[in-house]
């Protein structure tokens, strides 16, 4: 979700909203209170805005982790059956 995040860093960042170490997400509520209604609009409402965007990857998530795939410390998807399969049996000898 971190690509996802730098992609819309300028607006959420129009708005208040910083990422901070260990990406964490930030609020300047004073900027938030000031911000265009527009940059909220475009960040939280529509198809393919930021937060459509963020739920979308977090379904992906939920529906990958149900059918016997696995996540590494990184976050990266990892089918282990898949993943076995491929290195034991894929070789020509």
């Amino acid at each position: 979700m971190t690509k996802t995040t730098s992609s819309h860093q300028k607006t959420l960042n129009k708005v208040g909203l910083y990422v901070g170490k260990g990406n964490k997400l930030s609020l300047d509520v004073d900027q938030l209170k000031k911000a265009d209604i527009g940059a909220l609009k475009s960040l939280f409402t529509g198809h393919n805005s930021y937060a459509s965007q963020l739920m979308n990857k977090g379904n992906s998530i939920a529906n990958a982790a149900g059918v016997g795939s696995s996540y590494n410390k990184q976050g990266r998807y990892s089918n282990s059956l898949n993943d076995l399969v491929k290195s034991k049996y894929d070789f020509k000898e």
